[in-house]
């Protein structure tokens, strides 16, 4: 089961660290800018993709990833992400990507507590493996339930090689 995510801002409804000096700096390669169709359609679905991804895709492919894993997966063409087995039929409808371009990545980082929103992101490629890099901002006030964030991004076209999920916190 996903847990919700309860923000929590300072008086100016700013959250700490928003376009500030606590802006974690992230390596790598940042996602291109998705057209607003896609960003529209990964914002507003990106928990239950996650879970989708990670529950069902992921028992297809022989190794089970438990909700509570930091982890993301690359999708480098359509029929890729129609393998996906959605818990919402409407998820397979997928706005237009150019996969030919693009690579899809759908990932999750666990927090130990819902005081975390993820700031930004980005990719390193290395000889063996992908480093996914993501930047976390800390709320000002926070709530002891661990929480999973769910995170997606488009990127110019990456070879297929495993990824790993490396967090930067800024408190």
């Amino acid at each position: 089961m996903l847990l919700a995510l309860i923000a929590g801002c300072n008086a100016d409804g700013q959250k700490s660290g928003e376009n500030g000096p606590d802006t974690p700096t992230v390596i790598g390669t940042p996602p291109v800018s998705a057209s607003d169709e896609v960003a529209a359609f990964f914002e507003k679905n990106s928990k239950l993709l996650a879970r989708s991804v990670f529950e069902k895709y992921s028992e297809k492919h022989g190794a089970r990833i438990p909700l509570y894993v930091d982890s993301c997966v690359m999708i480098n063409s359509l029929e890729q992400y129609r393998q996906i087995d959605f818990y919402d039929d409407s998820l397979a409808d997928l706005p237009i990507i150019d996969f030919d371009k693009y690579t899809l990545i759908i990932g999750q980082y666990s927090a130990a507590d819902g005081g975390y929103y993820i700031m930004s992101q980005g990719v390193v490629v290395g000889e063996e493996e992908m480093t996914m890099n993501i930047g976390l901002g800390r709320y000002e006030t926070h709530h002891l339930a661990a929480v999973e964030l769910p995170f997606w991004g488009l990127y110019e076209k990456l070879p297929p090689k495993p990824i790993i999920v490396q967090p930067s916190v800024k408190k």
